[in-house]
């Protein structure tokens, strides 16, 4: 601790002082006073930097005052003590005698004005032992030091305690505003991005709302392409089922070639077996007639030969007549596996597109109006573009690339021209070549609208854009065009 190391400091220094007036011999009331002016400089110099307050310092001052008083009567006793014990002391009065008869005895006032001489005519008066009397006295100093640093080790300690708590109350008081401040600027942050926040909001419904009307338009022009498209599903299913019958006959048919092939087999092996019989029984009966002559024995020979050819003839004709059937029936086999197969597919594209036309995927719908003129119009820069499907749409250039392969329905709105005709073109190309869908509106008026919707398929990179064929008869107006493209398939 800081005080303890000064206190401990100003003991030793003292002690060096005390030390220094022993060696040059002053009064022991000037040695008081020297180091109660030492006392009392050093406290000066804590109460100036801070270490203690006034009321403290004031304490210490009394202190050190009451010990000096203390030590004053203390001083004035010691010295009524040495001339008593002089006074009683033979050896003393006769060594007096051989000089020039001193005065012996000492009332109290002259005892009190014997302390303010020097040390060594105090001494010469009284006779004692100068290292007793400056053990004692110093004795007593130290002492009441020692009580003087203790005191102030105790101010200090209190001084610390009432420092560090302030100390901790700044802490707590500057971090509370620093969390007040931070708390008002988040607040004013917050309601800042709310009011932003809600005009964005406010923005949004709307873009949202016109969004949906615009839709809603687009819905209401897709439904005659959709009604279209349900016409040539119906005509599928109507194939499909034609299919399916005609697939269940062939089915049937060759059931039954299979159950004809199977039971032919079973009589060829009768018959198998049948000949095999005959040609053992042969086999025996020519044994037995080998003494015959040789002619009955090739007259027997043929006949038995054209009784068997008459047997295996309707049986060879039969087995041709069923490996044909077994031919057909393979084929009629691969054809109904192709057809299955294709059947499998338009299930699927047919499923695939009653469920895209139940949730149809909008991919871009782009809005733009321009200066109608003759001739050929670029439909590019389009001002306002509503997509919900990455960046596949330029906005710049107005070309969309294609980002899937699939069938696309291409839908062109135009309204607000006075007189004329718009010829429409949708351009697809692919790797630098062109494929022109020409679609031809109607003649148009203020306040008719043209729909043009087609159906193409495109594979992925593929790039559609716009483009206008006008032919103006008179004055007309602004056209504004739509353009809109949704994934079907």
């Amino acid at each position: 601790m800081a005080s303890k190391t000064q206190a401990q400091r100003f003991i030793s220094f003292i002690h060096q002082q005390i030390d220094t007036l022993k060696g040059e011999r002053k009064t022991l009331l000037e040695a008081v006073d020297e180091a109660a002016n030492l006392v009392q400089s050093e406290v000066d110099a804590w109460v100036n930097g801070g270490l203690v307050n006034q009321t403290t310092f004031a304490q210490m001052n009394n202190r050190i005052t009451q010990f000096i008083a203390l030590f004053m009567a203390k001083s004035v006793e010691i010295s009524e003590l040495e001339i008593n014990e002089n006074e009683s002391d033979p050896t003393s009065s006769a060594n007096s005698n051989n000089s020039t008869m001193p005065k012996t005895s000492y009332t109290k006032e002259e005892a009190q004005e014997s302390s303010m001489f020097s040390r060594e005519e105090t001494l010469n008066k009284s006779g004692l032992d100068t290292s007793y009397i400056t053990t004692t006295r110093f004795a007593i100093l130290e002492e009441a030091v020692f009580s003087i640093i203790k005191t102030t080790e105790q101010v200090q300690e209190k001084q610390d305690g009432v420092n560090k708590t302030l100390e901790t109350l700044k802490n707590a008081n500057l971090k509370s505003k620093t969390k007040i401040q931070e708390r008002l600027t988040l607040l004013e942050k917050k309601s800042k991005e709310m009011s932003s926040y809600v005009d964005e909001l406010f923005e949004t419904k709307s873009n949202v709302d016109l969004k949906l009307r615009r839709i809603e338009e687009e819905n209401t022009y897709a439904n005659i392409s959709i009604n279209e498209l349900n016409k040539q599903i119906s005509s599928v299913k109507t194939r499909s089922n034609d299919a399916l019958m005609s697939i269940q006959d062939l089915s049937k048919s060759v059931e039954n070639t299979n159950q004809h092939y199977n039971e032919m087999s079973d009589k060829m092996n009768q018959l198998e077996i049948s000949m095999n019989l005959m040609s053992s029984q042969c086999t025996e009966q020519f044994e037995s007639i080998s003494y015959l002559n040789k002619d009955k024995v090739d007259n027997l020979i043929g006949m038995v030969c054209q009784l068997m050819s008459k047997r295996l003839a309707p049986l060879e004709t039969l087995n041709d007549t069923l490996n044909k059937k077994v031919i057909l029936s393979k084929e009629h086999i691969s054809k109904v596996k192709s057809i299955d197969t294709q059947l499998a597919e338009i299930s699927v594209k047919v499923k695939h597109i009653e469920n895209k036309f139940n949730q149809q995927t909008l991919l871009f719908n782009a809005w733009k109006i321009v200066d109608a003129r003759h001739g050929c119009i670029n439909v590019d820069k389009f001002t306002d573009v509503s997509t919900n499907y990455g960046s596949h749409f330029d906005q710049s250039s107005g070309k969309f690339t294609v980002p899937l392969n699939g069938f696309y329905l291409i839908s062109v709105v135009i309204n607000g021209i006075t007189k004329g005709s718009c010829t429409i073109k949708c351009f697809q190309y692919v790797k630098y070549e062109e494929f022109k869908l020409e679609h031809s509106s109607q003649l148009c008026c203020v306040s008719d609208n043209s729909c043009v919707p087609c159906i193409v398929e495109l594979k992925a990179g593929n790039k559609l854009f716009l483009q206008l064929e006008t032919k103006v008869m008179g004055p007309i107006d602004l056209i504004r065009i739509q353009f809109s493209c949704f994934m079907i398939k």
